[in-house]
């Protein structure tokens, strides 16, 4: 009697978005500041999926990044006065052709970003508000005046008006006082440049108000002293803004509503309108990984990724760590953007 061949091992079940993120927990906490405990962060990023369906459809690295934000500024997910999770749909072009991917963004609230400007050290008081046209209001420069900046600002007790202008001030402990006033005109001026700012879903449709003060208070931290939290929130306001500026509406997706457009799509064949379903024939890989070790260089921690049947090692950032250890343990092919030298980004798997 022949022996009865052997049935071959289940494959291992992929990890869930919610695994990679409690599995995350300690790169978390590798940045985290006190205002922001790592096991928090990810008890509310299990909230903001159940309660938000276009998050949970992001690439894991990009939730994994979003939320590693958070622990940098020390500010709660989808909260206001919070960092924002929004998902959107970028358009990339990826060995030749262009590919759809489902990304999640950081948005900081305004208040949070008075929040972190406050825990600089520096900063004795700070404030954004708007001005309407029956409010008591001066603003200038004066080099006589020991601040040089002149703001005084009295809100109507009756019927306000409509609104003029908008702005930001900020007291630093050395005396010094830092203001930006803008004219409804040139925040609508910075809104057209948003091609996101008429879509139903915009928050410039939805709160003006807050949208002008973010603007204002966008342009006001470049004044402020250059300390790690200011210059934190420079960079991260950057990367709002490029996107917020190359952004169109489509609504295939309800749950996924913007779409930035990273490259220029001017150039891009009419046939090449695939989605993530064909990522994998745009892609030289899958890869499947040998080895993922992270190592301190200095104050940054670097991984160092090994393909199989790939002599080089591969540089990757601290925030893919954990979807790269899934796919590891997993062994798992994973789906990769390379360059000569680094993992430019995990594109799937």
């Amino acid at each position: 009697m022949s022996a009865q061949p052997t049935p071959s091992p289940a494959p291992p079940e992929k990890k869930s978005l919610v695994d990679i993120i409690k599995q995350s927990e300690h790169s978390f906490g590798s940045v985290a500041t006190r205002y922001l405990p790592p096991e928090r962060l990810v008890k509310l990023a299990q909230v903001v999926i159940s309660r938000t369906p276009g998050v949970g459809k992001c690439t894991p690295l990009s939730v994994v990044s979003a939320l590693m934000t958070c622990a940098r500024l020390g500010l709660e997910p989808n909260e206001p006065g919070g960092v924002w999770l929004v998902p959107y749909a970028i358009r990339q072009q990826v060995n030749g052709k262009w590919v759809t991917i489902n990304t999640c963004t950081p948005i900081i609230d305004y208040r949070g970003l008075i929040d972190v400007a406050r825990r600089s050290g520096e900063i004795a008081g700070v404030h954004a508000s708007i001005r309407y046209a029956n409010d008591q209001w001066e603003f200038g420069v004066d080099t006589s005046a020991p601040t040089m900046v002149r703001l005084r600002h009295v809100p109507s007790d009756g019927d306000r008006g409509p609104v003029v202008g908008v702005y930001f001030v900020a007291r630093l402990k050395s005396g010094e006082t830092h203001a930006t006033y803008l004219t409804k005109a040139e925040v609508e001026a910075y809104r057209s440049r948003s091609k996101n700012a008429s879509g139903d879903s915009s928050p410039w449709v939805k709160d003006w108000n807050a949208m002008a003060m973010k603007t204002a208070c966008r342009r006001g931290v470049n004044l402020l002293p250059r300390t790690p939290e200011i210059q934190l929130l420079r960079e991260e306001m950057a990367k709002e803004e490029a996107i917020e500026m190359d952004a169109i509406v489509h609504d295939d997706d309800p749950d996924v509503i913007p779409m930035p457009r990273r490259l220029s799509e001017s150039t891009q064949p009419a046939e090449d309108d695939d989605t993530d379903d064909d990522l994998s024939e745009a892609m030289d890989g899958p890869y499947v990984l040998s080895s993922v070790k992270p190592v301190k260089k200095g104050q940054e921690t670097v991984v160092y990724v090994v393909l199989e049947g790939f002599s080089r090692t591969y540089t990757a950032t601290l925030e893919m760590l954990p979807v790269l250890e899934a796919a590891l343990s997993e062994k798992r092919p994973i789906k990769l953007l390379l360059s000569e030298t680094a993992i430019e980004e995990i594109v799937g798997g």
